[in-house]
């Protein structure tokens, strides 16, 4: 059964894709259809409307032995929702999710795969092999190298030059900078008092770190 979470299931009536439930006929070998088939007595081949059926729905296999009512592909959206918005927008996370808020979405990823068995099998092993990080940059004997250009005196331009270069003399530096994107990484980070624990906060702030 759990393989069939990951199978593209089709109506054997209408053609279209079945997401979720749908009827299997325990007459008619591989015959399957939609509930709107189904419920309009469709008919082909040798099926008829009267054979005996059974309902279907392999996404709500529970694959956890506690019964933890979440069901496969819940399970599945979590986990690509995490690794798409990032640990902490529970609320994008739970919309992704679709059939859950915030709040549960959060207590399923942190008791399963935080504090959970899985948890415990790999947090554990990355939190005691942390990398040893070296400086590999060259060093920079250039006319524009950092410990030459920090000791320059502020440009002596006029207004409409400094405009023209974005330069900001109150500022004394540029508007491009020569990694505009490195802010991207940590900008979307928010710590919120009374709602982030220790963990949350821990694990925002690796980014930084």
């Amino acid at each position: 059964m759990a393989s069939e979470m990951f199978n593209t299931y089709h109506c054997t009536h209408c053609q279209y894709k079945i997401d979720g439930l749908r009827v299997r006929c325990t007459v008619c070998p591989k015959f399957e259809m939609c509930l709107q088939c189904f419920s309009n007595g469709a008919e082909i081949g040798s099926h008829r409307n009267d054979h005996p059926y059974q309902f279907v729905d392999s996404v709500a296999l529970d694959v956890f032995k506690d019964r933890s009512g979440w069901s496969a592909l819940e399970e599945i959206n979590l986990l690509n929702a995490i690794e798409h918005y990032s640990y902490g927008n529970w609320k994008d996370i739970a919309q992704h999710i679709g059939t859950r808020n915030a709040d549960e979405a959060k207590e399923e990823y942190v008791n399963r795969f935080l504090e959970g068995s899985i948890g415990q099998v790999t947090w554990p092993a990355v939190s005691h092999c942390r990398p040893v990080l070296r400086d590999l940059v060259e060093p920079d004997d250039g006319p524009l190298a950092p410990n030459i250009v920090s000791t320059l005196p502020p440009l002596d331009i006029r207004t409409q030059e400094a405009q023209q270069l974005d330069y900001y003399p109150l500022r004394d530096d540029f508007e491009i900078e020569y990694d505009n994107s490195a802010e991207t990484l940590v900008s979307s980070l928010t710590l919120v008092n009374g709602e982030d624990d220790d963990l949350d906060i821990a694990l925002k702030l690796t980014p930084v770190t």
